[in-house]
């Protein structure tokens, strides 16, 4: 499992405490603080 960043804000998508999969989100998900798409969010390496 991974986590993601949002590129904007400090939000980050945790895949181990969610339980969908961040790639399985649907296209029209959306930051739940700065509203931004999921195309601004990057994987942690």
């Amino acid at each position: 499992m991974a986590i993601w960043d949002c590129t904007i804000c400090e939000y980050f998508y945790n895949e181990d405490k969610e339980e969908i999969p961040f790639e399985e989100l649907p296209e029209k998900w959306y930051c739940p603080i700065c509203g931004v798409s999921k195309k601004l969010f990057e994987k942690r390496e």
